[in-house]
């Protein structure tokens, strides 16, 4: 089929030696297609750079990661805007569907109802992981670009801690953002260009 990620050349080079096959598995959908889940190990790459240089990081509502460059000077990865118009949107769709499902014929059953809300977690939750890879990633990006060997996520731990508080707001953080998914995220991908990851 359609090959717009360019799978048949990682293929290619993972029987070639290039790349080293860990624990993969076959998948066998309902259509009776045929999947293969191939797990790659890849080695680290090697870039300059300094240990020394840091760069202050701070996970916060208006922006996902904020980057501390000088005193009066930052830098915004994404913005709320962009982040929880998309989320909402899922979630008002979800809630439309929901109040049309009481019109439908008793004789339907409850799974065949149901069954129409099934994709919209699915796509909440696609979009959550994308944008956590994107941000993660433009992090990486810029700390490749200046030399910065190392990541301090500075309120990643009251960060958490305010989801776990009884306020409104708390609410509001757990439901919307992804603070676990991102920090995760950064580490993983840090850790492939041998940048040090520091939870505060």
């Amino acid at each position: 089929g359609r090959d717009k990620s360019d799978n048949e050349n990682i293929i290619d080079r993972a029987f070639a030696g290039e790349y080293k096959f860990c624990d993969s598995s076959i998948f066998f959908d309902k259509k009776g297609k045929i999947f293969l889940n191939a797990v790659f190990s890849f080695e680290k790459q090697e870039i300059k750079l300094d240990k020394e240089k840091a760069a202050d990081c701070y996970l916060s509502v208006e922006y996902p990661i904020i980057i501390k460059e000088a005193k009066d000077k930052m830098y915004t990865i994404g913005t709320k805007e962009e982040y929880l118009y998309r989320r909402m949107a899922i979630k008002e769709a979800l809630r439309r569907k929901q109040k049309a499902l009481k019109y439908n014929t008793q004789r339907d059953g409850r799974k065949l109802k149901l069954q129409a809300l099934n994709p919209f977690e699915k796509w909440e939750k696609n979009f959550v992981n994308t944008r956590m890879h994107v941000y993660s990633r433009e992090l990486i990006n810029y700390c490749i670009k200046r030399g910065i060997g190392k990541i301090v996520l500075n309120n990643f731990t009251e960060a958490q801690e305010k989801t776990h508080e009884e306020t409104e707001e708390s609410k509001f953080l757990l439901s919307s953002w992804s603070y676990f998914n991102l920090s995760d995220k950064i580490k993983y991908k840090a850790s492939l260009f041998g940048i040090e990851v520091e939870v505060l």
